[in-house]
């Protein structure tokens, strides 16, 4: 985190890049042929993202990682008193 980013500033960049993901891979479904794999590739790495945000908003850390799994178990050790 930089000097003066907050927890939320932080959260907001995360959801921002995964947002560009999500839109590259929308750009993907509009062309012919589709290349689903480049589709999937970027709905991944949105998720990805989203998962990211989240563990970030609730200030849990997590080491560098492409293991959606990995991340899905780490979200569901937030407990959420809300």
């Amino acid at each position: 985190m930089k000097k003066n980013e907050t927890i939320d500033d932080l959260t907001i960049k995360w959801i921002n890049i995964a947002q560009r993901d999500l839109m590259a891979a929308e750009q993907g479904l509009k062309v012919y042929p589709v290349l689903a794999e480049i589709v999937c590739f970027h709905c991944q790495h949105s998720a990805e993202k989203y998962l990211k945000a989240y563990l970030v908003k609730h200030q849990v850390e997590f080491q560098k990682t492409h293991n959606f799994m990995s991340l899905i178990n780490i979200c569901s050790t937030v407990d959420i008193q809300d």
